[in-house]
């Protein structure tokens, strides 16, 4: 798979229309509420959002994720990430640090979804890609 040090060393993409919904565990093992959150950067390994929910370092959260781009469109949910660190932001909001959790169970574990985020962080290079272009035109 991979290690720590690769994971920080990984392209992380902050551009693009990329949907996150996240959901955590309440009481009695129930997943609460849904929450949209504003994703900050994204790959394949993990991601950071900013929200205004609170959230405990090493708590599991489960992840709804949807990007659309004009020439492709991928969705996924029921990944796990889990909370890895927070930060609180000037604006009163936290910035959360989440690694996806691939030994989680077997749906994590398969190669579908490993692919469906490695295809999410392809989409998000694209338009990185096409935004930096723009910019020097």
């Amino acid at each position: 798979m991979y290690d720590q040090k690769s994971r920080r060393k990984a392209t992380r993409y902050s551009q693009g229309n990329l949907f996150v919904m996240v959901k955590r565990y309440g009481l009695m093992g129930v997943f609460q509420k849904p929450h949209v959150v504003n994703w900050m950067d994204f790959n394949q390994f993990g991601m950071s959002f900013v929200s205004e929910c609170k959230y405990n370092i090493g708590s599991d959260l489960l992840i709804e994720l949807a990007i659309n781009d004009d020439a492709s469109k991928e969705s996924l949910s029921g990944i796990v990430g889990n909370i890895i660190n927070a930060k609180k932001e000037p604006a009163g909001t936290v910035r959360y640090g989440i690694k996806f959790k691939f030994d989680a169970n077997d749906y994590m574990k398969s190669e579908g979804v490993k692919e469906s985020l490695g295809n999410m962080e392809h989409v998000l290079k694209n338009i990185f890609v096409r935004l930096a272009e723009n910019r020097i035109s």
